[in-house]
């Protein structure tokens, strides 16, 4: 089976790879572009939680976890690790995500940081939120349990 310019030919068989239109951010971030994509693909293949939840912002951002979606998201598409394996990720969505994986693989100071502060910042700060939400209905929960 080979796969070139959206068509997969295999035997007497052709099947057509259709892509919706994608324009690729100039500064791609991970709550608007990135993560809603890694989330799906979380979604359809819970096989891979056991390595990577690609849904998640920190276990993501983990420096081997980088260099591995890169790896596997830059070989040429016919590679056995290439990544999605089902190959129905657009060219321009995969470049998306493959800009902003070096971005983020980059050290902090060589960034342009008014760019993605947003990034740094927020979600490890609505991640607070949320843990600290949890925190409170947990607390909340024992004790309502002990007045009873």
């Amino acid at each position: 089976m080979n796969f070139e310019n959206g068509f997969v030919v295999s035997m007497n068989r052709i099947a057509i790879l259709a892509f919706s239109f994608f324009e690729e951010p100039e500064y791609p971030n991970w709550i608007d572009h990135v993560q809603p994509i890694f989330k799906q693909y979380e979604q359809l293949f819970p096989v891979m939680n056991d390595f990577i939840r690609l849904g998640n912002y920190t276990q993501v951002t983990l420096t081997h976890n980088l260099h591995m979606l890169e790896f596997a998201m830059s070989v040429d598409i016919n590679h056995p690790n290439y990544m999605p394996v089902t190959r129905d990720l657009s060219p321009t969505k995969r470049k998306m995500i493959l800009k902003w994986l070096r971005q983020t693989s980059t050290p902090l100071s060589s960034r342009c940081t008014a760019c993605h502060v947003e990034e740094e910042v927020t979600v490890p700060y609505y991640q607070n939120l949320y843990t600290r939400r949890l925190d409170r209905s947990s607390k909340s929960d024992r004790s309502s349990e002990s007045y009873r």
